[in-house]
């Protein structure tokens, strides 16, 4: 059985945890998130792992949680290039985003298996994804807001878009890979051009 820790050691814990993920995911050399290897990298115990997470599946699902308020969190900072085309804006970053993550996921293992994991309950997964866009995207027509920019956001459009895209990357095994790249923007910028508008 696994030590009892304090609800501060829990919290310090499972972010050593999920960075030592993080870690994982970014080195070449794993197939699969090795949940041994992750303990000793954390110092804990395998049976203490199971103070926090009853399996493999939770661990990616804030893993990926973690990860994606990461790099939301760092593109705030880049709000203000947003002021020139707001449209625009959003759709780079859309496709950004989720070009990068196809790359992983085609390259890499260990991505592989999150993607695969993580979408054996598709509705937990968007909900963490939805719940985390739509804090981001008000908080951007916040600072348009702010800056007097004549701009709306139909932000439940855009998270339905977001819907889309996964749905899009689940489908590209069955597209040709010369008119995948060209229909995955022709479907993010059209999405963007219907629910972000200027007046």
């Amino acid at each position: 059985m696994g030590k009892a820790y304090s609800e501060d050691e829990k919290k310090e814990i499972r972010q050593k945890i999920w960075e030592a993920g993080l870690e994982m995911f970014h080195e070449d050399n794993h197939k699969s998130l090795s949940i041994r290897e992750l303990t000793e990298r954390v110092g804990i115990s395998l049976g203490s792992y199971y103070n926090f997470y009853k399996n493999k599946k939770s661990l990616m699902l804030d893993i990926m949680k973690y990860r994606m308020n990461q790099k939301l969190n760092t593109i705030q900072t880049t709000f203000p290039d947003s002021r020139e085309n707001p449209v625009q804006y959003v759709a780079n970053l859309l496709y950004t985003n989720f070009w990068d993550m196809g790359e992983k996921v085609q390259n890499k293992g260990i991505y592989k298996e999150m993607f695969d994991t993580v979408l054996t309950d598709e509705k937990d997964i968007m909900n963490q994804m939805s719940l985390s866009y739509e804090i981001f995207f008000s908080e951007l027509t916040a600072y348009w807001k702010k800056e007097n920019l004549a701009y709306e956001m139909d932000i439940k459009g855009i998270l339905n878009l977001i819907y889309g895209l996964s749905v899009f990357f689940g489908a590209k095994k069955y597209m040709e890979e010369s008119y995948f790249e060209e229909l995955l923007k022709e479907f993010i910028y059209s999405g963007v051009n219907r629910y972000l508008t200027g007046h």
